[in-house]
């Protein structure tokens, strides 16, 4: 399964895909999370935060110093639950978040 999303703020638009397989039950487990940040302005910040896992307690926090990351499972732990999630945010050069949660 496929979940894409994407919102736009202060000319960053940050797209988002959780990418996770649909186990019968409350077992399902996160494949890969992958997403970018897109801007045309000159005063995008480095500062970025990529967060997933799944709300029974295994994630992985990382700061991307590019703006693009990929991350698959494998490596990672195992992310198995109910719930699984990609949250990913960054700076603008106004000191607001550009946050994309799923």
């Amino acid at each position: 399964m496929h979940n894409k999303d994407n919102v736009t703020q202060d000319g960053i638009t940050a797209y988002g895909t959780l990418i996770w397989i649909d186990n019968f039950g409350p077992l399902n487990e996160l494949y890969g999370v992958s997403g970018q940040w897109v801007s045309r302005r000159s005063d995008f910040s480095n500062w970025r935060q990529v967060d997933y896992g799944s709300t029974s307690g295994n994630y992985r926090i990382t700061y991307p110093t590019i703006n693009a990351f990929t991350y698959y499972g494998a490596g990672y732990g195992s992310f198995v639950g109910l719930i699984l999630y990609l949250d990913m945010q960054c700076n603008t050069g106004y000191g607001t978040d550009v946050r994309c949660e799923y």
